[in-house]
């Protein structure tokens, strides 16, 4: 579908609208991530914070958000449960028609929520939406500056959709998303899938619901080294749980078979091009974990 404008946020009163953000070890950038949500121009927000056993000063800062703040509710693991079993234990208790979902190394535009609330009024037939993102590093300084045309683009459920969703990866960015609860409900993160449930997430949707993407930039992303997904890119774990994804879409005739073969290809010679680069920055120990996972996917 061509891209169409973004509507105008309505001006009657706004649905509640839950931001929840999974913390675990995040003190050096927990507040800046906090001040964004409460700063929200959409009036009719709450805050969760779910601490998953950090071992920092996370829950110091998270009990402090919530006594200045009575729209933040802290809850506490009592272990670690690791990002999506947290999320999906947390999101089911959610009554509010909408939820964010944000990293808490990331930040919001302060209209992330209005914008998004009312593309949802606009397009009440699409469960999942997603906007464009701005990269800085931990000190703050921007390195890649999203789109910023406001226009509004579907991609509908198809074969083609899930196909293209396995070609590029998962190009649907968890944090700073826009999801109906609802969807979460029918289709919550799967805790056995550690390292890639989002991916899982946007398949699913991809066979049965549209996604919208608004080509603004919504969303703040900080790379720096102590993030999780890069840990698991350099130590292949994100691998087996790619794998599992495709297998389980290719048994279920999600797929075409052409596709399929030709996908699994694709997804080897990538991951064979990850080993070299591995083996050739010393990293032996991850490249063979990936030559294993590699050797029987």
């Amino acid at each position: 579908m061509p891209p169409d404008q973004q509507p105008t946020p309505p001006a009657r009163s706004t649905p509640p609208v839950s931001v929840v953000i999974p913390v675990y070890d995040g003190a050096p950038y927990l507040e800046a991530a906090i001040g964004s949500v409460l700063r929200q121009s959409a009036g009719n927000l709450r805050l969760l914070l779910v601490d998953d056993a950090s071992r920092d000063a996370s829950p110091a800062i998270a009990h402090a958000a919530a006594a200045r703040d009575r729209r933040v509710t802290v809850r506490a693991n009592p272990a670690n449960m690791g990002l999506y079993a947290s999320l999906r234990h947390h999101i089911a208790t959610i009554d509010t028609p909408f939820t964010v979902v944000l990293m808490q190394d990331d930040t919001l535009a302060p209209d992330h929520c209005a914008r998004f609330l009312a593309l949802a009024a606009a397009h009440p037939e699409v469960p999942m939406f997603w906007a464009d993102v701005d990269h800085m590093d931990a000190a703050g300084t921007l390195h890649r500056r999203g789109e910023r045309t406001g226009a509004v683009s579907l991609t509908h459920p198809s074969p083609q959709a899930v196909r293209r969703a396995f070609e590029r990866g998962c190009y649907w960015t968890i944090s700073g998303s826009f999801t109906r609860t609802a969807h979460f409900e029918r289709h919550p993160f799967r805790p056995d899938l550690k390292h890639a449930a989002d991916y899982d997430l946007l398949v699913r949707t991809l066979q049965e619901a549209p996604i919208a993407y608004l080509h603004d930039t919504l969303t703040t992303i900080r790379l720096h080294e102590g993030q999780l997904s890069r840990a698991y890119n350099r130590s292949a774990r994100d691998l087996a749980d790619y794998m599992t994804i495709f297998r389980e879409v290719r048994a279920a005739g999600g797929i075409a078979e052409a596709d399929a073969r030709a996908i699994h290809r694709r997804l080897k010679r990538g991951e064979a091009r990850r080993v070299v680069a591995r083996l050739r920055r010393g990293h032996v120990g991850p490249a063979l974990r990936a030559l294993r996972l590699l050797a029987g996917a």
